[in-house]
């Protein structure tokens, strides 16, 4: 069976999304890159995962009104590159992104290709800058 929804409805239920990532001005939603096994959803806890690096959007930032974008909603960041200094070094495999109160609202993978979050290299090394030039949240259309 597969669970098909209308452009309005990807849309609405993306802007909810990022809705509950920085729905008030002043919110800092905080993105997190981890080594290790990657978690099987975003409710499951960490297990002996490391923190990389942390970027705190710092309210300059925000996800705009989603989009309709070839059989996907999507809401993609502003106020781009996001710059950090990683805080240790490992191989990233996954990121977590909070609310400002530090809740868990989504996680997704980490890759140079064929990922949820694109960066130019997985190995990332201690005291190195770290920097994210795009950021955006799909809801799709078309589910399996």
């Amino acid at each position: 069976m597969t669970l098909n929804i209308t452009n309005s409805a990807a849309q609405s239920m993306c802007n909810n999304l990022v809705d509950l990532l920085d729905n008030t001005v002043g919110d800092q939603p905080t993105l997190v890159v981890y080594s290790g096994t990657v978690p099987v959803e975003a409710d499951s806890p960490l297990g002996a995962n490391n923190t990389l690096v942390t970027l705190l959007l710092d309210g300059t930032e925000g996800f705009q009104t989603a989009v309709d974008d070839t059989g996907v909603a999507r809401s993609t960041v502003t106020g781009l590159p996001l710059v950090a200094t990683i805080t240790a070094t490992g191989t990233a495999t996954f990121f977590r992104m909070f609310d400002d109160a530090g809740t868990v609202i989504l996680q997704g993978t980490v890759g140079t290709a064929g990922a949820d979050l694109i960066l130019d290299t997985v190995a990332l090394v201690q005291d190195a800058t770290f920097q994210v030039t795009s950021l955006s949240i799909n809801v799709p259309e078309q589910g399996a």
